[in-house]
Order: structure tokens, then C-alpha cells, then sequence
């Protein structure tokens, strides 16, 4: 079974990506950004996204941030559905307002900076709105796409309060939810 996380950093995707590690799974979490640059390559060439690590079971934290090429592989989630149609995906979520101070204060600013330059903004202030806003507008593409009967693929993972049971009854292998330790926390 393929599980492939489709929600932004800072929303627990190293922590998820341990939790599965802990269960037995090959996982891949960011690696560089080569998992994000190689969507995005395989979806604008025909190729099959994520197809160098036929044997990975669990793709988390699917992005490339640089101030020149941002590429954010959970963004392509439609692709990545047509590839492993049986895959389950995530949305990794929680409070907005929480997520953007920790996605600022990671990499000491650094993060927020490159995104800044690369949206050609002045301040931070602009770049958290943008943020705000894609936040919502990519939730809501989301639970669009994962609608009626291809809502069985989704999992919306709170990671302020996470429904096990729900996640269990979507899983071929019978969780322990003690291997679940928050990791990489910033705010």
C-alpha cells in the first residue's frame, strides 16, 4: 500500500513519516527536495511521479524551496492519484494561523525569505497572506477532488487531534498509536 502525504510542511510530515517508519514502512520524507523535483518532472514529461522508489511505501514533506524554483509535489495530487489510484492519501492539517508562524520560523527566517523573493514581495506580511490563502484554496482543491466515492483514498490527519480510528479503518495493518511522537516541532 502506497500512503502519500498531500498537505504542506510544518503540519507534522516528519513526525507522520516516523510513525510509519516505527510500523515497518519504507518511507521518504523531502530528500533533498528530489521527491518534489521529480513530480514535477515526470508530470511534465509523461512520466510516473515518484517512480525511482518503487519500493517506498510512505512519500511525505514533497517539496523544493529555493528563492529561483519552488516546486511543492503535494500540489500535484491529481497526477499522483492517476499514478497509484489505490494509494491513501493525507491531508496533513491544523490551525492556520499556528502553521504560518511555524513555517516563518523555520530555517531561522530563511524559509520565509526565499519564498518572499520568489514571490517578488516586499515584506513578510505579504508572504503570510499568500500563504493564508493557499493554505484554504489547496484544502479546499483537496476535498473537491477527494469527493463522493475517491473520498475512501483520503485521510485528514489533525495533527492537533488525530482520529486513529478513522486512519485504522483505512489501513491493511493494525496501528500502535504509542509510536506517535511529534518530531521537528517549531511552533
Amino acid at each position: 500500500m502506497k500512503i502519500i502525504q498531500i498537505g504542506f510542511n510544518k503540519c507534522a510530515t516528519r513526525a507522520i513519516s516516523h510513525f510509519f517508519k516505527r510500523h515497518g514502512l519504507q518511507t521518504a520524507d523531502w530528500m533533498r527536495g528530489d521527491l518534489a523535483k521529480d513530480i514535477r518532472q515526470a508530470v511534465e514529461t509523461g512520466g510516473v511521479p515518484l517512480a525511482p522508489w518503487p519500493d517506498v511505501n510512505v512519500f511525505s514533506d514533497m517539496e523544493y524551496v529555493h528563492a529561483r524554483d519552488m516546486t511543492e509535489g503535494y500540489r500535484y495530487f491529481r497526477d499522483l492519484h492517476a499514478a497509484y489510484p489505490e494509494a491513501l492519501f493525507i491531508l496533513n492539517t491544523r490551525n492556520v494561523e499556528g502553521w504560518i508562524r511555524s513555517r516563518h520560523k523555520h530555517g531561522e527566517g530563511a524559509y520565509t525569505s526565499a519564498y518572499r523573493r520568489y514571490y517578488g514581495y516586499e515584506t513578510d506580511a505579504e508572504t503570510f497572506d499568500r500563504w493564508r490563502l493557499e493554505w484554504f484554496r489547496h484544502h479546499l482543491a483537496v476535498l473537491e477532488y477527494f469527493s463522493g466515492p475517491l473520498r475512501e483514498r483520503l485521510f485528514v490527519w489533525d495533527i492537533d487531534k488525530p482520529d486513529w480510528a478513522q486512519l485504522q479503518g483505512k489501513l491493511d495493518f493494525q496501528l500502535d498509536t504509542d509510536k506517535w511522537a511529534v518530531r521537528g516541532k517549531t511552533e
